[in-house]
């Protein structure tokens, strides 16, 4: 049923009482992946301009859903991270943030707000995982780099800046270039 929604063309309100029945009936646990694909088709495919009470529900029940993401590591030893990552639900749900983040920047426009703090918390929370989901979104926030450096200049160059560093981890400098070169 997800992923005919995640085809249809809805309007705004019929992809509220959605998203409300899926979080109402407890489908997140169910249905993490699939909910996942369905916001982020919606959010950064469509071109509609979501009122900001979309925009809080669907940031509510997407930190709800980071919570319940599947921890299974992969079976075998992952060389592509960055396709690994934008085909899991942690790195789409990432990238759904990235581009919540995107998007209220540009609705702001010239008003003097501090929208990054909104979203700091959760890539610290990314940044400090020491999972899967934290490894897939680290990929994600790598690839895009310049944007975070763009935005929040000091914050970039000391928290993700370090996952660089070969000699600190090289697991995890692995995924970072991985993002970061590949994207």
């Amino acid at each position: 049923v997800a992923r005919g929604w995640e085809e249809a063309s809805l309007t705004e309100q019929e992809f509220v009482q959605i998203v409300d029945f899926f979080r109402e009936f407890t489908l997140l646990d169910q249905l993490t992946p699939e909910i996942i694909d369905l916001i982020n088709h919606k959010v950064t495919g469509d071109q509609i301009k979501w009122s900001t009470s979309t925009l809080v529900l669907i940031d509510r029940v997407t930190q709800i859903l980071w919570q319940k993401l599947p921890q299974q590591e992969p079976d075998s030893p992952v060389d592509d991270w960055l396709g690994f990552a934008i085909n899991h639900p942690a790195g789409r749900l990432t990238e759904i943030w990235l581009h919540l983040l995107s998007r209220r920047i540009r609705e702001a426009q010239n008003q003097e707000t501090d929208i990054f703090s909104d979203f700091q918390e959760r890539f610290e929370t990314i940044l400090s995982a020491d999972n899967l989901s934290g490894r897939l979104g680290r990929v994600i926030l790598t690839s895009r780099l310049h944007f975070l450096h763009s935005l929040e200049p000091h914050w970039t160059e000391e928290k993700v800046f370090v996952l660089f560093d070969w000699s600190k981890d090289s697991s995890r400098a692995k995924q970072a270039w991985s993002g970061f070169l590949v994207w």
